[in-house]
């Protein structure tokens, strides 16, 4: 589920999964997806 949240940067889909700071933090990211590299994008999105 983390990793699908992250492809879309579907934070209620996240919720499911994380909770507390961490969830917080990935949020956080989400809102600040627009302003990051192309390089920094595509990291993200990669399953782990």
């Amino acid at each position: 589920m983390n990793n699908r949240a992250n492809a879309k940067r579907d934070a209620k889909l996240l919720g499911t999964v994380e909770a507390g700071q961490v969830h917080e933090q990935s949020k956080a990211d989400y809102k600040q997806w627009a302003i990051w590299s192309k390089a920094n994008q595509k990291d993200y999105t990669e399953p782990f």
